[in-house]
């Protein structure tokens, strides 16, 4: 019988993916600039502060989420709120859409808010990740208290709009978890590197491209909005 090399990678590397959850994982640095997206049409999602911008009258905070968050069955937009991480920060701000892709089931979400609140950093945009690479995927699930599962590279793609890498992670994910965070941690920082779309379970979750909206094709969006630089 022909095994696909592919396939032979999936079954080393779940040999050890009882190795990959990292108990040296910073809850606060991965889960911190997660945030609970709220319809008061019912419905609940996760979405990661990337940007804050200082103004006279406090912050401007930007968002990444998946485009399924924002829109309901017919495809038409919600009436968003948000919830920021922590006993004290701002809860219930109402959100505005900046931008919203379909086809890459990503959006972009805006709010002005009085306190500053924790922001996750983007990878740079020509990273790539590494079979054996271990990862991190950030949501707030059914609750609204961000939590984390940890998992590892399977196949890297080409890191391209049409190609994603594969990742095991060591929990089940829930749905509520659509828009948190996909992380790497290079040099002692954690980095988002996508955005959590969909999953499929098989013995143990695998995201694919339809798990994941890679990397580039936020850095086309963020471009698109004019968010990138300083």
């Amino acid at each position: 019988m022909r095994i696909s090399m592919l396939a032979v990678v999936i079954l080393v590397l779940v040999g050890c993916i009882s190795n990959v959850s990292d108990t040296g994982v910073s809850y606060s640095d991965v889960c911190n600039p997660v945030v609970y997206l709220h319809s008061d049409f019912g419905g609940y999602s996760s979405g990661v502060v990337f940007r804050q911008d200082k103004t006279d009258e406090g912050y401007i905070v930007y968002i990444l989420t998946a485009s399924h968050c924002v829109t309901d069955a017919r495809g038409q937009l919600r009436s968003l709120r948000v919830d920021f991480c922590g006993l004290d920060a701002p809860k219930n701000v109402e959100m505005q859409v900046l931008g919203n892709w379909p086809e890459w089931d990503l959006a972009v979400l805006c709010c002005g808010i009085e306190t500053p609140v924790s922001v996750a950093q983007l990878a740079p945009e020509d990273t790539t990740l590494f079979v054996g690479e271990p990862v991190i995927a950030a949501g707030c699930g059914f609750t609204q208290h961000p939590h984390y599962t940890t998992g590892i590279v399977i196949g890297t793609g080409d890191n391209s709009i049409s190609l994603a890498p594969l990742v095991f992670t060591d929990v089940d994910r829930l749905y509520g978890d659509s828009g948190g965070p996909f992380y790497i941690k290079r040099d002692g920082k954690y980095l988002v590197v996508g955005v959590l779309s969909q999953f499929a379970v098989q013995g143990r979750v695998m995201y694919s491209f339809s798990g994941c909206t890679p990397l580039n094709t936020i850095y086309c969006a963020l471009r698109e909005l004019m968010l990138l630089g300083g």
